[in-house]
C-alpha cells in the first residue's frame, strides 16, 4: 500500500508549501479525508508547511491539533514551543519545552532551546545553568552554540551586575 503522505514529504522538500496546504486541507480548513488515516501526522504536515511559510500563528493552530489527535506528540510540542520564539513569546516557548523535557530530559537541542527561551525572557542565571548542563560528547553543534551563548548570557549577566551596583 503506497504512503500517503509520500508525496507531501516531497513536495515539503522542493518547498512548495501552499500546494501542500492545498493538499492537505480542504475549503473548511479541515484534513482531506485521504489524510484522515494519520490525522495526527496530516495536522504537524500542515503546520511544518506554515512554519516554514513565516506564518507562525497558524502553525501553532496545526500543531496543537497534531498534540490533540496524538498526545505523546513530542515533536508537535517542540514545534510549538520553537514558534512561539520566532513569534517573540519566550514565555510560551519556555513552557513548551519544559513540556518536552518531562519525558525527554537528556535532549540537548531542547534544552539548548530552552536556555534561549530563559535567555530572550532576561533569566540570565538560568539560561548560564542550561546552558551548562549540554555536553560537548552528546552533541558537539548544539555544545558549541550553547558555549557561545553561556559567554552572551555571562556578558549580560555581568553587565546587569554592574548596572544595578
Amino acid at each position: 500500500m503506497r504512503d500517503p503522505f509520500e508525496s507531501i514529504h516531497k513536495l515539503l522538500k522542493q518547498r512548495k508549501l501552499a500546494l501542500v496546504l492545498r493538499l492537505l486541507l480542504d475549503s473548511k480548513h479541515r484534513v482531506k479525508a485521504q489524510f484522515r488515516g494519520d490525522v495526527n501526522h496530516a495536522w504537524y504536515l500542515v503546520g511544518d508547511a506554515y512554519q516554514r511559510k513565516g506564518d507562525y500563528q497558524s502553525a501553532i493552530t496545526a500543531f496543537k491539533r497534531a498534540f490533540q489527535n496524538r498526545e505523546e506528540d513530542l515533536e508537535a510540542l517542540w514545534a510549538i514551543g520553537d514558534c512561539y520564539s520566532e513569534i517573540g513569546r519566550p514565555i510560551l516557548a519556555e513552557r513548551y519545552y519544559r513540556k518536552v523535557l518531562q519525558f525527554s530530559k537528556h535532549n540537548v537541542a531542547i534544552r539548548f532551546n530552552l536556555g534561549n527561551a530563559l535567555f530572550d525572557q532576561g533569566k540570565y542565571g538560568r539560561a548560564i545553568s542550561v546552558y551548562r548542563s549540554i555536553e560537548e560528547r552528546v552533541d558537539s553543534k548544539v555544545y558549541r552554540l550553547a558555549q557561545k551563548n553561556l559567554r552572551n548570557a555571562l556578558m549580560r549577566l555581568q553587565k546587569n551586575r554592574q548596572q544595578s551596583s
